[in-house]
């Protein structure tokens, strides 16, 4: 609780970084903290248990159970029964450069529940070295329930279309870049069940991404076969903003104002939100699907979807595309 941190952070090494916390595992309640000491991480990414950074803490993971012999060549058992992580009225405003899932508050974070609310990321850059999931708030969320709420972020650079970054994958979100399923780490997995971002917004920032997927608050969620599962986006803005995909895609090239891509899952709701002055771009080299869309780019395998009294407010969207498979584009949802 009210924290702060000044100075300069640097690893090479491939676990979290962090400008209050690195890596935790277990429940954690961070309050009031602030970070202003730039982060430069360059460890290798490899997987999900690697390399992974935030503003105020980098990674929070599942924590072992019982007894794990290191000299053996068994995995651990994790569980994440009773893990969280609270994070409330923090804030970060220096740059951030990473080589994985890396975000403005938090990197990655593997948790039975996660609540962030009243925090804020502001005049800053989040530089990819090499290509994952950035959000501008959190990169990465696989929990059973997550909610951010009453979140900001402002005058900031989420600029993937760096020549380092060569790779066809990795989703980037204004507030959230990746909610979806753990895959398997010795016997955890994680359902992603009930993700809610309520009342939050992006405003003069850029927002972008040189692989999958990106959207102005969400850049992708990815449910699976959950029963009742559940997407909510709900009262937020993206302004002035511009939100695109420089990247060359051989799957979903999806860019939304406000969801880049919903892939798979039982509901998915974005209700009263609003874009004004935004730019949405998609990619124009491609051999998959390129969707461009002022709300949701591409909305696949929901079996309920529900977008409804949102506003679109002088911006622009546009698909560049010629591709030997579907491109589409829509004022509100191109598909």
């Amino acid at each position: 609780t009210n924290c702060k941190n000044t100075g300069m952070i640097e690893t090479r090494s491939s676990g979290g970084a962090g400008g209050i916390f690195g890596e935790g595992r277990g429940k954690f309640i961070i309050n009031d903290c602030t970070n202003e000491g730039e982060i430069q991480a360059s460890g290798q990414y490899s997987n999900d248990v690697n390399a992974n950074n935030g503003g105020i803490i980098g990674k929070v993971y599942a924590c072992y159970s019982g007894d794990y012999d290191w000299s053996s060549s068994n995995n651990p058992v994790y569980t994440a029964e009773d893990t969280e992580l609270v994070i409330k009225n923090c804030k970060n405003t220096s740059n951030i450069q990473s080589p994985a899932h890396f975000g403005g508050i938090a990197g990655m974070v593997i948790s039975n529940t996660v609540d962030i609310s009243n925090c804020t990321v502001e005049n800053c850059k989040l530089d990819d070295i090499y290509s994952a999931d950035k959000g501008g708030i959190v990169g990465i969320i696989r929990s059973n329930s997550a909610k951010i709420t009453d979140c900001k972020v402002y005058k900031v650079d989420m600029d993937r279309s760096s020549s380092q970054v060569s790779s066809t994958y990795g989703v980037t979100g204004g507030i959230l870049g990746h909610y979806s399923d753990t895959p398997y780490v010795g016997n955890l997995q994680i359902k992603a069940k009930d993700l809610k971002i309520i009342n939050c917004k992006v405003e003069d920032s850029k927002v972008k991404v040189k692989g999958q997927s990106t959207g102005g608050i969400l850049g992708a969620t990815s449910q699976g076969s959950i029963t009742d599962s559940i997407t909510s986006i709900v009262d937020c803005e993206v302004k002035n903003t511009e939100v695109i995909n420089t990247g060359k895609v051989m799957t979903y090239g999806s860019v939304g104002g406000i969801c880049g891509l919903a892939y798979y899952g039982d509901n998915f709701n974005i209700n009263n939100c609003k874009a004004t002055n935004i730019k949405v771009v998609c990619p124009g080299e491609t051999s998959g699907d390129t969707d461009a869309g002022g709300i949701c780019g591409t909305s696949f395998g929901i079996k309920r979807v529900n977008i409804s009294n949102n506003d679109i407010i002088s911006s622009n969207i546009t698909n560049p595309a010629e591709s030997d498979s579907c491109g589409n584009t829509g004022g509100i949802i191109a598909f």
